[in-house]
């Protein structure tokens, strides 16, 4: 028997076998990861609020309780309408006397708060309704009744969690 053929590991080998092993680890890792995020999704009643600024009083005709809201591009399923108010609509502006910033009353305009009931799903802190995310401040397109709006989430509440965008 010759000793003379016996298979040293080079360097090469060394690195492709690391790599292969550090391949492993992290498909599994992943793996692993996937179903865990799973596990922490849950179904929850969701409630949040829209608000539509600078709108003509008029809109109050198109957009009543019970209504069915979808998101204007995609017409995702996004909830229903269970409540619907309105202020005047303000602007900051300045007072060149007094050097300051003071709300003024926009005549002929209102702000629309729709506030909106729908089946979620909550996962880690994240509420999504028909998988489009719901957050504070986030700006949405809405098809309401018989209305397209643009508006931005100012309040929403889940479960015992509740999120509500300050006024300034």
């Amino acid at each position: 028997m010759d000793m003379n053929n016996k298979r040293k590991i080079n360097i090469i080998d060394l690195i492709f076998s690391i790599a292969l092993v550090l391949i492993i680890l992290v498909g599994a890792i992943k793996i692993a990861g996937n179903q865990n995020t799973f596990e922490k999704s849950k179904s929850t009643k969701v409630f949040y609020t829209v608000e539509v600024s600078n709108s003509d009083p008029e809109i109050l005709n198109y957009i009543s309780e019970e209504d069915r809201v979808f998101e204007d591009e995609t017409l995702k399923n996004m909830g229903t309408v269970v409540g619907v108010s309105h202020k005047p609509s303000t602007v900051l502006v300045e007072n060149n006397d007094e050097s300051t910033l003071v709300l003024k009353e926009l005549p002929d305009k209102i702000t629309v708060n729709i506030e909106i009931t729908a089946d979620g799903v909550e996962t880690n802190g994240s509420v999504s309704v028909d998988s489009a995310n719901i957050l504070v401040g986030k700006s949405v397109d809405l098809i309401v009744g018989d209305s397209a709006l643009k508006g931005v989430i100012t309040a929403l509440n889940y479960e015992d969690t509740s999120i509500i965008k300050e006024e300034n």
